[in-house]
């Protein structure tokens, strides 16, 4: 990588990236996103825990980066890569994400999907997916857990858990497993 096209190149991570790329997060940013997929982004691994960070760079060699794109071998899936894909919000719908895409997949070692996790509340993101000609592999609704029913009340007694909660009514969470074609 490295090579320059017009005024956004791709480079390999570099330790001093670190701060840079946690800059990338929307001040907003899903707790799901940060968690599983932008916590991939990091220096090389070999092995089982094989794994590829790029970073966009606009300008020259000392440019602004402005996007990161990981690839990781899948321990749980190992027909799959994980990949993440983080773009400065101010250089979203500027081709950076494509480029992140299309250097993640020539620097995976063999040719299986990538996969990242979207919420479908991401405009964004899902829009991204459309266009890199990926789809939706698998929804995951989530869980509305009703912390007052009777039910819950039941098995948090019999767990010896506190029968009051001070936390919201209920809890929710939605993801979907989405592929980024080949």
């Amino acid at each position: 990588m490295g090579a320059e096209d017009g005024a956004l190149w791709l480079r390999a991570w570099e330790p001093a990236d670190a701060p840079v790329v946690a800059g990338l997060l929307d001040p907003d940013a899903d707790p799901l996103w940060v968690a599983q997929c932008h916590a991939l982004h990091g220096p090389p691994r070999e092995g089982e825990r094989w794994r590829r960070t790029l970073v966009a760079v606009r300008g020259d060699r000392e440019g602004k980066v402005v996007g990161a794109a990981t690839v990781a071998r899948n321990w749980v899936h190992p027909g799959q890569y994980s990949c993440a894909i983080d773009v400065h919000r101010a250089w979203r719908r500027q081709g950076v994400g494509r480029r992140l895409l299309d250097g993640l997949r020539e620097v995976r070692p063999e040719t299986l999907p990538l996969v990242s996790k979207l919420r479908p509340s991401n405009a964004a993101a899902m829009g991204f997916l459309a266009a890199a000609g990926g789809g939706v592999r698998q929804r995951s609704p989530g869980q509305v857990v009703d912390v007052a029913d009777h039910r819950v009340l039941a098995w948090a007694e019999w767990h010896g858990a506190a029968a009051e909660h001070s936390g919201p009514p209920g809890l929710r969470a939605s993801a979907s497993r989405c592929d980024l074609g080949e």
